[in-house]
């Protein structure tokens, strides 16, 4: 919802590269480095992208589940070679999030993401403030 919510101010175009959704698509090293080429080439002509990548520790993750079909770890090497290279130019945003960060390695997803931000759950009274703003009046 956050990322949604960034999409739509900025009006930028959303393409997401979490695990789950390239799961399948472009296999192998030579495919991998064609999706990620192929991301930087659109964000740089169409100037507002924004590439998010949900569960963003699996990437970074120590070890794979068993049950786990979607290579989570298949962007671990590509993706931070990908951040070093881009300019302040290429004015592309990558977003990644994560429910569970405790689970990767905190290591590699400092490397990759210049900034962490903790949205803590909101406290009784202030989901209380929510809906009462938000509730329609009668």
């Amino acid at each position: 919802m956050l990322v949604n919510a960034i999409c739509s101010e900025l009006g930028a175009n959303l393409m997401d590269l979490t695990a789950e959704n390239i799961c399948g698509k472009y296999p192998g090293k030579a495919g991998l480095t064609m999706l990620l080429h192929l991301v930087m080439k659109v964000g740089k002509l169409l100037q507002r992208p924004l590439s998010i990548s949900e569960n963003a520790e699996k990437t970074f993750i120590k070890k794979v589940p068993k049950n786990d079909m979607s290579d989570p770890k298949r962007l671990k090497k590509e993706l931070p070679k990908i951040m070093k290279k881009m300019s302040a130019e290429d004015r592309i945003l990558f977003v990644g999030t994560s429910l569970t960060p405790w689970d990767g390695d905190v290591k590699g997803l400092c490397q990759c993401y210049q900034k962490i931000i903790l949205i803590p759950r909101p406290d009784y009274a202030s989901r209380y403030l929510l809906f009462k703003l938000l509730q329609p009046t009668v």
